[in-house]
């Protein structure tokens, strides 16, 4: 078969013409779907799981922190016995004992301890916009955001 160079002027003409004719998409068109929303602030989360399900955000947990007033400050047995940790010795006539903030796991019994102060959840850093996402699971996944 043999074409001549007219014939293949033609044909690619044709081509052309027929791939040409579809509309070439709009720029300022939305795309057929799309993450959006807004997020919420990572200072907002409520709670350790949920922060650090956030993109973009890292939980810090709550803690007991501080240096304890020791023991051996406590001069009756009645203020000995009040203070978690300690325990009054009949047979020194002291108070003793180990008191630790650390190892304190909750609000109440942190405050409890002379010297130890209570830092709450935190959650930091900055939440990713919902327009970084481009699937619906990844969008859905981040506090704030819908696919559409």
């Amino acid at each position: 078969m043999r074409f001549s160079f007219v014939s293949i002027v033609i044909l690619v003409a044709a081509l052309a013409t027929a791939c040409g004719s579809a509309e070439p998409p709009r720029p300022d068109a939305a795309p057929p779907h799309a993450c959006t929303g807004t997020v919420l602030p990572c200072d907002l989360e409520l709670n350790d799981k949920l922060c650090n399900a956030q993109l973009g955000c890292v939980a810090f947990s709550a803690s007991c922190s501080g240096l304890p007033t020791d023991c051996s400050s406590y001069f009756s047995s009645v203020t000995c016995g009040l203070e978690a940790g300690c325990h009054w010795d009949s047979f020194s006539n002291s108070c003793t004992g180990f008191r630790s903030c650390s190892s304190q796991l909750t609000s109440s019994t942190c405050y409890g301890v002379e010297g130890c102060s209570w830092k709450p959840l935190q959650c930091e850093g900055v939440a990713r916009s919902c327009d970084h996402f481009v699937d619906a699971d990844s969008c859905f996944a981040q506090d704030g955001c819908f696919w559409h």
